[in-house]
């Protein structure tokens, strides 16, 4: 037995010793398995890739559970090769999972030492208000909640965990859960996010990453704010964007311009909306709610993709997307009270009135009795207020009323409702928009009203992982009301309205007043309504050739505007006084009917690739195709003779007809190019290219090829520079160089055009008509040559907190078209425009802020400060002008310039002014209004005892010298912004630091009865004026004795501009207040809604200025002649479903 056991169990002995050897010889090769070398191959790649590489290059097998396992994950790319082991490690560090090697298997595992538990906690934003819809997950696994409607969330984890927090617009936050079961995380707006990439030509490029001249608008600052229009709204907000308003009326948009002055002939920049091009006109139609971004580009560099197009600059402006998987739906609104920023302060004494009309008309007009009737109604209001003076045949009146508060409401109202319902899936992206706006007229009589429809529906479908296509359609309608005398004849000279103050609007029995029957022509003269409707198609396509590196796109937009304006001129009465009729106006009366049809195609293809290479080179390029083609076609009918005033249409009128009708068409074709390359984060390098042609120019000058390079380094990243990187986050200097084309003429400038029109001669019974022989033109009409250079800077210091960028830039525009030559009057034609001058602008722009924060009452206090200015004058480099007349344009010619004579006062006495130059030149009549006490005292600048013009030349220019300049110098905004537990405010401030302006006699404010002797005066003309009872040789006006200033006496007096009265037009304006309360949402979840913000609102609210005193015009709107700037009160509220 013994023996038998004994043999047993060292039979088992020998076969588990074989065994083992066996088991050992079998995993020899695993033996060492985590020590094998890995390396991982490519960037940002999964758990899942990796686990793949793993199997491919040891042979080993990696054995998870693919539904606790988030193999999704992204892992930081592992440049070095490393043993299996380390790498894991380094996977699954600060996980909640684990590895095991197991023979030839790699097991993947939860960590089994710690046990899991429930973990609370709540997220907020900077303002302390709880953040919706925040996502929280367990990092390294795919275990995640969101927050409630209070920001709330419950989660399980271990001790071990780190929850990772994110959400779309705030920088990701890592918080390690430890002991903690309860979590109060605040995460914070990331602006570098939202600033990271910049909308270029047809791409977007990280703004670290570029080279040219470029500027983004704040778009979340409009936003916050009611806007009228985008082109008021961008006034002051970017360095080199100027914006000049045109008038108050809401038909009326702003001029835009980038850099200054651009050429003899005109220029503006392009305007390209969601990729399409447009014009400044779209761009103010367009509902600001829908834009998402703008990016302005300002150096040939930035713009040469664009082409001719853009030879002064780029706007981009690209409109929202969906974001959200989630369906939001927001709604905003305002209600406005608008009231008229500056109001002229009339003098509003008859008898002063009436006196001064005699004095200023040189012998009397008016007899004593009416200058009795005035001076008693101004001593008691009881005493009659007008009298009838038989030999004038006309009531006259002395009343003390102010027409402007007649003429012009008090307030007036406007609203404005906007909706948007957005969202996105895997495979559809969509925005859907609408929005309503009101204006109500600011004057009085006459229909006055403004409103427009806009209407946005935007989808983007990917068909397949490869291919997507996309549609926007737009479509916008107004409808402008307001009086056909306005439209027709006082648009432009508003101020002549209100010109009687001392004479009622309506007599006593209901009649209109001669002296006061515009205000008749507005109310009974015939109604205009201006209808614009404009559809806009884009579609769209993009092929991945190649997934995230190359791929083909392109576009296709048709748009289509449709502008009708219906109008009349109705007949009706006027009197001289109750009872005693005078005239009919607007006889014969006529109905009128215009129709514009704008008809633009664009077409677009391009190829783009992006290439991030192994060593830190990065490349990317453009190729692609773009034509245009535009029509446009006029047509106006007008008939006289109305059936009847009831119904005054073209149809209903039997008089003559009168019919036009004009067509304009023009075609543009380019290809185009753009190559980056950017090394090490550091060298920056760009070179784009297109070669344009156009339909305006003769054939063989139709095309041109324009080049343009750009280059940057970012210092910041270099290793000298890391001592500072402490302070300065970054620094880049950068350069350009570019050319463009202008091809901004007249559509048909090489074709000898023919004129036709009725001939005034009765031929047989009738007017036949006549056609004209054709003008000059030039035989080597070509392109307008831009070429632009540039230095720029940017840095940020103090983590971020500091920004700045500046450029100084300097643009030559060459062979501008201008009269070649001066030719004898007996060739019998104009000479045609030739290329043949030059013009050079220099400028600089700076843009600075500041952003900051810091505990209020244990909640973050947010603040910021912005502020840009921005420079450039022009001069002519090359003008042909043989004889140097100062009357047009000549070699060495600073634009704007204001050549005038200068005062150095007023005579005090009769012996001072006889002793005086003499100015018997400049006088209107020297024998009957000669120079003599309280007249102006002008400077003798050459010396040769005389007052002159000299022959009006740069060699004979007499006393007159340049005394200043009309250009707008040293633009500026700032904006101040500050928020704090759900209450915000910002202040935008806007203005000019030099600006001259030389009134004319046609500014009947600024002259009252110098220019004629029937205006209304201002306080200033009578208490500021030397005066015998008043001999101030200190006041500012002269004595009155003739219009001095007499818009129809040219070149004498104060027809000629002087430096006493050229005023300083620069401003400072509080351009925009706005103030909200954000309710915090815990307020709002029961209602489902997400944000409720309510604000005031108020445009305009303070303006100073360097202006005289006494002449209260807004210094925007110079003269008053215009449509009256106002000031807007808004309250509204803005609501996110």
């Amino acid at each position: 037995m013994k023996i038998t056991y004994l043999m047993q169990s060292e039979r088992k002995k020998i076969f588990s010793c074989l065994w083992v050897v066996l088991a050992l010889l079998l995993l020899a090769p695993w033996a060492n398995a985590q020590n094998q070398k890995v390396q991982l191959n490519g960037k940002n790649l999964t758990l899942k890739a990796v686990f793949k590489q793993i199997e491919e290059q040891t042979k080993m097998s990696v054995d998870y559970d693919a539904e606790v396992i988030n193999t999704s994950r992204h892992i930081t790319s592992v440049l070095k090769e490393m043993t299996v082991d380390e790498l894991l490690k380094q996977l699954f560090r600060n996980t909640e999972y684990t590895y095991t090697f197991e023979g030839s298997h790699i097991l993947i595992k939860p960590r089994q030492s710690q046990s899991k538990k429930k973990i609370t906690g709540t997220i907020t934003d900077e303002s302390g208000l709880p953040v919706i819809g925040a996502n929280i997950v367990v990092k390294g696994t795919i275990n995640g909640v969101i927050t409630d409607l209070n920001g709330n969330f419950m989660i399980e984890g271990t001790e071990n965990a780190v929850l990772k927090v994110s959400y779309v617009g705030y920088s990701s936050k890592e918080i390690p859960v430890g002991n903690k079961t309860h979590l109060i995380i605040q995460i914070e707006e990331d602006t570098e996010l939202l600033d990271e990439v910049v909308v270029v030509g047809y791409a977007v490029q990280k703004k670290a990453n570029m080279s040219g001249s470029v500027a983004t608008v704040d778009v979340k600052k409009l936003e916050d704010r009611p806007i009228t229009t985008i082109g008021n709204a961008l006034q002051g907000a970017v360095a080199s964007l100027n914006i000049d308003p045109s008038s108050g009326d809401p038909n009326d948009h702003p001029a835009i311009n980038i850099r200054g002055f651009a050429s003899i002939n005109g220029g503006s920049p392009l305007v390209v909306i969601d990729g399409v091009i447009s014009d400044a006109t779209q761009l103010n139609y367009l509902n600001p709610a829908d834009i998402a971004n703008i990016s302005v580009l300002k150096d040939a560099a930035s713009s040469a993709i664009y082409g001719s197009r853009a030879a002064y600059g780029v706007i981009l402006v690209t409109t929202k997307v969906g974001k959200s998987e989630k369906v939001t739906v927001n709604y905003n609104n305002n209600f406005s009270f608008r009231t008229m920023t500056e109001k002229p302060d009339y003098l509003k004494d008859s008898y002063v009135h009436y006196n001064d009309w005699n004095i200023a008309n040189g012998s009397p007009v008016f007899p004593t009795e009416l200058l009795e009737t005035a001076k008693a109604y101004m001593e008691d209001k009881s005493n009659p207020d007008g009298i009838y003076l038989p030999t004038m045949g006309e009531y006259f009146y002395v009343l003390t009323g102010d027409l402007y508060d007649e003429f012009y409401k008090k307030n007036a109202f406007s609203t404005n409702h906007t909706i948007d319902i957005s969202g996105r899936t895997d495979k559809v992206n969509y925005f859907l928009s609408g929005n309503y706006s009101y204006q109500d007229g600011l004057i009085r009589y006459g229909n006055f009203s403004y409103n427009q429809y806009n209407v946005r529906a935007k989808f983007n479908i990917e068909l397949t992982p490869w291919w997507s296509i996309g549609s926007n359609s737009s479509y916008i309608s107004a409808l402008n009301r307001s009086s056909s005398a306005y439209l027709e004849s006082y648009s432009g000279q508003l101020e002549t309205v209100t010109s009687n103050f001392f004479a009622p609007v309506k007599l006593s029995d209901g009649n209109w007043y001669d002296f006061t029957n515009t205000f008749g022509d507005f109310q009974d003269g015939g109604q205009a309504k201006k209808y614009d409707d404009t559809f806009s198609q884009l579609f769209t396509t993009k092929i991945d050739l190649i997934k995230n590196v190359l791929s083909v796109n392109g576009q296709f937009n048709f748009l289509q505007q449709k502008v009708k304006l219906d109008s009349e001129r109705l007949s009706y009465d006027c009197y001289v006084g109750p009872g005693m009729f005078d005239s009919r106006v607007n006889v014969p009366n006529s109905a009128t009917a215009k129709n514009n049809t704008v008809r633009h195609m664009t077409y677009d293809v391009y190829a783009a690739f992006n290439k991030e290479f192994n060593g830190g080179h990065m490349v990317g390029a453009i190729l692609g195709f773009n034509q245009e083609e535009y029509r446009l076609n006029l047509q106006t009918m007008k008939k006289t003779q109305l059936i009847s005033q009831n119904l005054p249409t073209v149809q209903l009128a039997y008089g003559t007809p009168t019919v036009e009708e004009a067509t304009e068409e023009w075609a543009l074709r380019g290809a185009y190019g753009r190559l980056n390359y950017v090394f090490d984060n550091k060298y920056i390098f760009e070179f784009n290219g297109r070669y344009d042609g156009t339909s305006r120019f003769p054939h063989d000058n139709r095309y041109v090829f324009n080049p343009s390079g750009s280059i940057a380094w970012n210092i910041s990243e270099e290793k000298f520079f890391e001592p500072l990187k402490k302070v300065v986050d970054m620094f880049k200097i950068r350069g350009s160089y570019g050319q463009l084309g202008n091809q901004d003429v007249n559509a048909y400038a090489y074709v000898a055009a023919m004129g036709s029109w009725k001939s005034s001669y009765i031929l047989g019974g009738s007017n036949p008509m006549v056609v004209g022989a054709p003008g000059l033109v030039s035989g080597d009409l070509t392109w307008e040559k831009v070429r632009t250079i540039d230095f720029g800077v940017d840095f940020t210091l103090l983590n971020n907190r500091l920004n700045f960028s500046g450029d100084i830039y300097r643009r030559d525009t060459r062979d501008m078209l201008t009269t070649g030559k001066v030719l004898p009057n007996v060739l019998g034609t104009a000479f045609p425009p030739e290329n043949s001058a030059d013009l050079k602008t220099t400028g600089f722009e700076i843009t600075v802020s500041w952003r900051d924060h810091f505990e209020l009452g244990g909640k973050p206090f947010n603040y910021s400060v912005d502020f840009n200015l921005s420079d450039s004058h022009s001069e002519i480099t090359k003008f042909s002008n043989p004889n140097g007349l100062l009357s047009t344009y000549y070699e060495g010619m600073k634009i704007g310039e204001i050549w005038g004579l200068k005062v150095k006062g007023l005579y005090a006495t009769d012996e001072e002014a006889k002793n005086g130059p003499d100015q018997t030149e400049i006088l209107q009549n020297p024998a009957l209004y000669p120079a003599t006490a309280g007249t102006l005292n002008y400077e003798d600048v050459n010396k040769d005892g005389k007052i002159t013009r000299g022959s009006y030349t740069l060699g004979d220019h007499g006393d007159l010298t340049v005394i200043g300049n009309s250009t707008p110098r040293y633009r500026f905004g700032t904006t101040l912004s500050a928020s704090w537990n759900g209450i915000d405010l910002s202040l935008f401030f806007q203005g000019v630091m030099k600006y001259n302006y030389a009134p004319t006699g046609y500014d009947h404010v600024f002259f009252g009865k110098y220019g004629q002797a029937w205006n209304v005066e201002t306080v200033g003309h009578y208490e500021d004026r030397w005066r015998v009872d008043n001999p101030d040789p200190n006041a500012y006006w002269p004595v009155l004795t003739h219009p001095s200033a007499n818009r129809w006496i040219a070149n004498k007096e104060m027809t000629i501009y002087n430096d006493r009265y050229l005023q300083n037009a620069a401003y400072i304006r509080l351009k925009n207040l706005t103030f909200g309360y954000t309710f915090p949402k815990e307020w709002l979840q029961k209602a489902g809604i997400q944000r409720l913000r309510i604000f005031y609102s108020g445009d305009n609210l303070f303006c100073a200025s360097g202006l005289y005193k006494y002449y209260n015009v807004d210094p925007e709107n110079l003269g008053a002649h215009k449509y009256p700037f106002q000031r807007f009160n808004s309250f509204g509220l803005n609501i996110t479903f």
